[in-house]
């Protein structure tokens, strides 16, 4: 297995890091997402792309990497989380907002629970709110890890 664009990645990201940790965030979103393009699988580099897009106030972007981290993290049904992902198909941010935040109060609260929300929020125009969530889920991807730039 050829495992040259996963340590290009790997580079990349952590040039992102170190220009996210500097605040220079658009040079730090250009770097998370050449790294999310080589390794499109990785959900931190898209969480981390969304990260720097909100320090930019490009909410619609911070959306679009959102939703490509959620394609690499698993869901685990639940009613509440079918209820979510149909009102968010659907466009209906508050049901999605309600669905999601029932689960919330149940262990253990799981990354998608977070990012769904987040976007959710975004679309109300709740941004605060919305980055609070990004940060829970993109904290929940990097739990056991030994750093992330945004911890």
């Amino acid at each position: 297995m050829n495992r040259e664009p996963e340590a290009a990645a790997a580079q990349l990201y952590a040039r992102g890091v170190a220009l996210a940790q500097r605040e220079r965030w658009q040079e730090a979103e250009a770097a998370f997402r050449q790294a999310a393009r080589l390794s499109p699988k990785a959900s931190l580099n898209w969480l981390s792309t969304a990260i720097a897009c909100f320090h930019q106030k490009s909410y619609e972007q911070a959306s679009v990497a959102i939703q490509w981290a959620l394609q690499a993290i698993p869901i685990r049904g639940t009613p509440e989380s079918e209820l979510g992902i149909e009102r968010f198909q659907a466009s209906d941010w508050l049901g999605t907002e309600e669905a999601f935040r029932q689960l919330l109060d149940r262990e253990p609260v799981e990354t998608p629970t977070h990012l769904f929300l987040a976007i959710a929020l975004v679309r109300l125009g709740r941004f605060d709110e919305a980055m609070d969530h990004l940060m829970a889920g993109y904290k929940l991807e990097i739990e056991g890890a030994e750093s992330g730039p945004f911890a």
